[in-house]
Formats: structure tokens, sequence, C-alpha cells
């Protein structure tokens, strides 16, 4: 109740123009309705740091646009240091490095990319 609270108090006060993203947790994009009539233009499905379901995860879920939440398919999170999820060239991509960006970990995550 308190973070859908929050978002579309932070809808209302941005203007209509702006996107608003949020992070979500895989399972907020498969199984939990919840986020389905946020105020939103896009979660992003954190595919790394899953704790407890990251087994569950890597088995049943590992391809974006095969998500059913459609606000969960047009963009996917991801660290340099985990597994990736499968998804398309087209989708927007939010990297996370465990520790500060190189030059190096940003030159291999265009090339794994392919951009």
């Amino acid at each position: 109740d308190f973070y859908r609270a929050l978002v579309t108090d932070l809808r209302s006060q941005l203007p209509k123009s702006m996107p608003l993203s949020i992070t979500a947790l895989v399972s907020w994009c498969q199984g939990d309705d919840w986020i389905s009539n946020l105020p939103i233009d896009e979660a992003v499905p954190m595919y790394f740091r899953m704790g407890v379901d990251t087994a569950n995860v890597r088995r049943d879920y590992m391809e974006v646009r095969a998500l059913r939440e459609p606000l969960c398919r047009s963009s996917v999170g991801i660290s340099l240091d985990e597994p990736w999820p499968r998804f398309d060239t087209n989708i927007r991509v939010y990297a996370f490095a465990p520790s500060a960006w190189t030059e190096p970990d940003y030159r291999r995550l265009l090339e794994r990319l392919g951009r």
C-alpha cells in the first residue's frame, strides 16, 4: 500500500510527458498482479541479486518477452557478474556493475550486447 501510494503521488507531481519507471522483482512480473495498474511506463525486471528466488527464476523465467506482465517486457536489469536472461536486441538494458565501472567493463558490455 505504501509503495503504491508513493508511486501514485510521484506520478501526479511529474509532467504527463515524463516517463516513470520502477525496478521490479522478477516475481512481480510473473506471478504478482499488484503492479499491473500502477501509473508507470515500465517496470524493469532485475535479473541479479535475486536471493532465495534465484534458482527458480533461472530455471523458469529467463526469457524476458515471456514474462506475464507487459510492463516488464520492454526493459531488463542485468549485472556484469551474473547470468543474463534472454532478451531482444531492441529492449532497454539497465546494466549494473558489482564495483565501480571501468572503461574495459563498458567495452565488454557493449560487445556482449552487440552494440
